[in-house]
């Protein structure tokens, strides 16, 4: 063991505390988009509600969802790969398979929100 500044030995980190912090750097990138884009995924969901009811069609609308669904889908199959990449039990940590289940959850209702929308042959 290693002296630290005070003369005393230095305390080993335990294994469960390198695997949170592993996890949570793995996952902070996204922490603040989450609810940004869970904040835009329920205004994408209103405004396509309103426009069912008025009939409306709202190509800008369908292009909004279009672009966030593209880029969850891209941060989601990143972290994937990053995942990939590191030990089992950081990648299984609730930290990160929680920020999993929310891109899953942000994805689905945006597809749901886009098949309201327009049929989906024309995805």
């Amino acid at each position: 063991m290693e002296d630290n500044d005070s003369g005393r030995p230095a305390r080993q980190t335990p294994a469960d505390v390198a695997t949170r912090r592993a996890a949570r750097d793995l996952v902070a990138p996204l922490q603040d988009q989450l609810g940004l884009w869970q904040a835009e995924s329920v205004k994408f969901e209103t405004m396509a509600e309103r426009a069912r009811v008025t009939g409306r069609k709202d190509e800008q609308l369908v292009s909004g969802i279009r672009g966030l669904l593209e880029a969850i889908g891209r941060q989601s199959s990143a972290l994937d790969g990053a995942i990939a990449k590191v030990p089992g039990p950081v990648g299984t940590h609730s930290r990160v398979t929680d920020v999993q289940k929310v891109l899953r959850i942000l994805e689905r209702r945006l597809s749901d929100t886009l098949d309201g929308l327009e049929p989906p042959a024309r995805r």
